[in-house]
């Protein structure tokens, strides 16, 4: 026990020893201390100065590089806008030329479609004048054989007048060959024949 307390008394007093030690070097270098403090300030405020110098020649640069930059980001803006301007027309020229395209198309159908009409009104009419045609064919050829059965009756008649009339002639021959009588005088008219 009384190691342990001379112990602690050894340990306390170096302690309290060390202590003067740091303050009396404290009060030595106290000057150096100042010193190095100013110096570590001023260094501390030459390394904030470099860096301001080196954002401000940054930026510069950066200023420098910008101009040539927004130059180019222009000039693709611009070649950009004409590209779209130049679709836009031949787009619009496409458009245009679809519409042209559409509206011959509807004129040619237009067309057909008249066409197509005025073949069914034609087809119309020759079927009207073919079933004409037909009717007038079958008329002319009813009267036709009308004709015909009329000629032959006539051709018949004239037959049978102009055997009548040669054999009244022949008797009147004979009458005024053996009555020595005037043959004019007993002429016979046929029914529907004029004097000779």
């Amino acid at each position: 026990n009384e190691a342990a307390e001379a112990r602690e008394s050894e340990l306390s007093e170096e302690l309290r020893f060390a202590k003067l030690a740091r303050m009396v070097h404290r009060w030595r270098n106290q000057s150096a201390s100042r010193s190095f403090a100013a110096w570590r300030q001023n260094a501390r405020e030459i390394a904030r100065q470099r860096r301001a110098i080196a954002k401000v020649a940054t930026r510069w640069n950066r200023l420098a590089l910008a101009i040539p930059f927004e130059d180019w980001v222009e000039h693709v803006d611009a070649a950009r806008a004409k590209r779209r301007e130049s679709e836009a027309a031949e787009q619009t020229t496409q458009a245009e030329r679809l519409v042209e395209e559409l509206a011959a198309a509807s004129a040619r159908a237009a067309r057909l479609e008249e066409d197509a009409a005025e073949l069914r009104r034609r087809c119309d009419v020759m079927d009207g004048r073919e079933a004409e045609m037909k009717r007038l064919t079958d008329t002319a050829m009813r009267d036709a054989a009308a004709a015909r059965t009329a000629a032959e009756r006539l051709e018949k008649e004239l037959t049978e007048v102009r055997a009548k009339l040669r054999r009244s002639e022949n008797a009147q021959r004979i009458d005024a060959t053996l009555g020595g009588g005037d043959p004019r005088r007993h002429t016979m008219h046929a029914p529907g024949v004029g004097s000779p």
